[in-house]
């Protein structure tokens, strides 16, 4: 017998989230768990995934489920989904469609700080950063099976403590200037070597994602200084004036991929 829904009446001090098995059951007093829609065990390990990571962004909104088509045909295996302009209803709808398109491919969907749009959605995972709810909560609420990532901003300590807080992978903070991050230092290399340093010496070494304007072209020399994957927004999503949204994404996609191969 396989459920759709399922609630449970339950006292108040159960209120946090619980994750069981293939139920996610949200917090209150009547909660319900929504069915996982498959086995996440049969994906290719993480660390794979995020070789390259598209990330969106509200200045692509109004191509982004076309430019998501073309980053998963061209092989990307990681999608964030993240918008800063938008109602909640907004995000949500806009998280299932993303959920809708990478499911069948075995491509992860992340969503940026918001773990109820996360669990709304039935998306894999959710990352967070300064500002948003901490590491701690993040887990609390996603429980133990989704994926957890934590931005640290360059700084060793940070690393440590969302390791600590059960991130499953680290984002680096911006590696150099871009649209999204106009305040990134030139040329922040040294540090993805330091942070892997402190990530070498953890019991737990979770993947290291370096983002800040990444293209396809400097993608290399991320993974050169020790991340193990690279997020891009518009290094991925940016069309130039006469190319259909699909097309730019999917040909960047596979220029991504065939330069962070060829640093491996």
């Amino acid at each position: 017998l396989k459920l759709q829904f399922l609630y449970l009446i339950v006292p108040r001090e159960c209120h946090p989230a619980i994750n069981r098995g293939r139920f996610v059951v949200l917090g209150g007093r009547m909660l319900r768990a929504t069915r996982v829609f498959r086995d996440r065990a049969a994906l290719p390990p993480l660390r794979d995934a995020l070789r390259v990571y598209l990330v969106t962004d509200d200045a692509f909104a109004g191509d982004l489920v076309d430019g998501v088509r073309g980053c998963i045909a061209g092989g990307v295996r990681c999608v964030q989904v993240r918008l800063k302009s938008c109602t909640t209803a907004e995000y949500v709808d806009l998280a299932k469609e993303v959920v809708r398109l990478a499911r069948p491919h075995g491509v992860r969907v992340i969503i940026d700080d918001r773990a109820d749009v996360c669990l709304a959605a039935d998306a894999d995972g959710v990352h967070v950063g300064k500002g948003d709810l901490p590491a701690a909560d993040a887990r609390r609420i996603i429980g133990p099976d989704r994926i957890l990532g934590v931005t640290v901003y360059g700084d060793p300590q940070r690393v440590v403590a969302a390791v600590d807080a059960g991130a499953d992978y680290v984002g680096s903070g911006a590696v150099f200037p871009s649209s999204t991050k106009t305040a990134a230092p030139v040329n922040a290399l040294p540090t993805i070597a330091a942070l892997r340093g402190t990530l070498a010496a953890l019991p737990r070494p979770v993947p290291l994602v370096a983002i800040g304007g990444i293209t396809p072209d400097n993608a290399r020399c991320c993974i050169d200084a020790g991340a193990d994957g690279v997020a891009m927004v518009s290094g991925l999503l940016r069309a130039a004036p006469g190319v259909a949204p699909h097309d730019a994404a999917l040909a960047r996609a596979r220029a991504a991929l065939q330069n962070v191969a060829a640093a491996a």
